[in-house]
């Protein structure tokens, strides 16, 4: 994904966390709500998409929350 360019949409701890370790890593977006209804979650990230996009181009970890989105640099 680094060399490509490319982000990391993931549920999975494990791609924040490198996130986390490796500065020059992969952008990700870890998406962190939990069990939903496929409706719900669609619903949930049509909404919210635009906010993540935004916070993605300038962010390595986006981390998305029913409740909120938080971004680390």
């Amino acid at each position: 994904a680094r060399t490509q360019g490319m982000t990391i949409v993931s549920k999975d701890a494990d791609f924040s966390a490198r996130a986390m370790l490796e500065a020059d890593g992969p952008r990700v977006i870890h998406i962190r709500v939990g069990n939903m209804r496929m409706r719900e979650f669609h619903a949930f990230l049509s909404r919210e998409w635009p906010q993540v996009c935004q916070m993605s181009a300038g962010a390595r970890l986006v981390q998305v929350y029913t409740d909120r989105i938080e971004s680390i640099d």
